[in-house]
């Protein structure tokens, strides 16, 4: 049943279900679903036939067994929108040999989320509300809550430790044949630095700065290219990876609220599909057990929600481990 504040049916909103079912409620606000999963999670969406409420639902999204009823209640939305910041890196080894591209290493990627200290940037960088991002889950979903305690996990695994990042990179710098002198990494007699694409327009130009800075507290030397969208994405997302033109860009991205999913970024962010005309994300390689996950989760379709929920804690943690981007923070937009 769905329903609107004051107790009346909500018709022609349309309901989601985890089977790979999405169903419209009638003029009563009812929807009847016979499925051949063992429970699904089912989610009132946004989005209506022939027009948008402009609202979201309590719950957002609920999980129910066969023979279940369940009420959801639509009230207006508390934001406007979110947009996710996030660090995305260029993996890839460059065509110059002679040019070290630290981030083609899986574990310095991985080490990066141990540099940054996402609470630090949320609180001191963000104009506004603001949260730490790690998953890429947004908070205002079903899935955060689906997902709580694997969310807890991985955020006490990769919480701000510099000297663990520190370690982690000098012992793959070496590997990679680099030397640490003076305090500043060399490779091949030069030192090692670090095009840093920095978006000018917005907080991301301060949050560059903090992460351009962590960077050289552990002895790398950056060049700090502060661009706007038509200037940077030219470079970062249309231009050949292996050029060498760039190796780290502060990214961005605009969401909807009120949604009970947050389930398909691990197919947009880390899969070759997510932008199908970009080189950069032509290059990816994401390891199998990641791809799949992210595969199952955009065409959402399981046997039940325990399922779901093992695939996505899967990808979760695959994509953490991949990063080829890593979540900083989300900004609520009022």
């Amino acid at each position: 049943m769905i329903e609107d504040e004051s107790g009346q049916p909500a018709p022609r909103v349309a309901v989601r279900f985890t089977d790979g079912s999405t169903l419209v409620a009638n003029p009563d606000g009812v929807v009847i679903h016979n499925t051949k999963a063992s429970d699904v999670v089912v989610a009132p969406q946004k989005l209506v036939q022939g027009e948008d409420p402009a609202g979201t639902f309590e719950p957002r999204g609920d999980i129910a067994s066969k023979g279940d009823y369940l009420t959801f209640t639509m009230r207006p939305l508390e934001a406007k929108g979110r947009s996710t910041l996030e660090l995305t890196f260029n993996p890839v080894v460059f065509d110059d040999p002679n040019v070290l591209n630290p981030f083609a290493s899986q574990r310095i990627r991985e080490a990066i989320h141990y540099l940054v200290n996402r609470d630090y940037i949320a609180d001191e960088h963000i104009s506004g509300h603001a949260t730490p991002c790690l998953t890429f889950i947004s908070e205002d979903t079903f899935d955060y809550e689906f997902m709580a305690d694997i969310i807890a996990e991985l955020a006490d695994k990769y919480a701000f430790n510099q000297a663990l990042a520190e370690a982690i990179i000098t012992e793959e710098m070496e590997a990679l044949g680099a030397e640490l002198v003076e305090g500043v990494w060399h490779y091949k007699g030069e030192p090692v630095t670090l095009k840093f694409i920095i978006r000018e327009e917005d907080e991301r130009k301060a949050i560059g700065e903090y992460i351009a800075g962590q960077l050289e507290a552990i002895g790398f030397t950056v060049q700090r290219l502060e661009k706007n969208g038509s200037e940077a994405n030219p470079i970062w997302m249309i231009g050949d990876p292996h050029a060498g033109e760039w190796h780290l860009y502060t990214g961005g991205w605009t969401g909807s609220v009120g949604m009970a999913f947050s389930d398909t970024f691990l197919f947009q962010y880390f899969t070759t599909d997510g932008v199908s005309y970009s080189p950069l994300w032509q290059s990816y390689d994401p390891p199998e057990e990641l791809a799949s996950a992210a595969v199952q989760l955009w065409g959402e379709n399981f046997r039940s929600a325990e399922e779901r929920k093992e695939v996505f804690e899967q990808g979760l943690k695959s994509a953490l481990e991949y990063a080829v981007r890593i979540g900083l923070v989300t900004k609520w937009l009022e």
